[in-house]
């Protein structure tokens, strides 16, 4: 049963919940601050916000058990324990070739560099603030940002 069991939807399809959800994680931990929509916002604060406690908790008991938790976290692996590429286009010899490459391991980031900044906070990690309606289609706007 699903009783009071409930994400944003968002309009997508499950497969594209989860990598919207793994790449916004992965953009805000390698970046530390996105524009995207406040429902987008809203969706990836608790996700945020869980992984770095599970960090801050797997650093201070110096275990390996957090790190293969947050390693398996659906949301960085899409349920299987893999690497995940990114391909992307570039010129080589004048010619367009695909070149893949491997994406920047943010677990190591969460616990070697986040991790350790947020030891003495004991939560509130993010922050969204809004910035208005897109010009576009009048979605609510908003930068979510680790503080």
């Amino acid at each position: 049963m699903r009783h009071r069991v409930r994400s944003a939807k968002l309009g997508r399809r499950t497969d594209h919940q989860l990598s919207l959800r793994r790449n916004l994680v992965f953009a805000l931990i390698n970046e530390g601050k996105i524009t995207t929509t406040l429902a987008k916002a809203k969706m990836v604060r608790p996700i945020i916000e869980k992984l770095i406690t599970l960090a801050k908790k797997g650093n201070a008991d110096e275990t390996a058990r957090a790190r293969h938790l947050a390693n398996a976290v659906s949301f960085f692996t899409s349920g299987q324990n893999k690497r995940i590429f990114v391909t992307t286009n570039a010129k080589v010899d004048g010619k367009r070739v695909k070149k893949t490459t491997e994406k920047p391991r943010v677990v190591k980031r969460l616990f070697d560099e986040i991790a350790p900044a947020y030891s003495t906070r004991p939560g509130g990690y993010t922050r969204i603030i809004k910035l208005g309606k897109r010009a576009g289609d009048a979605a609510d706007m908003a930068v979510i940002s680790l503080v």
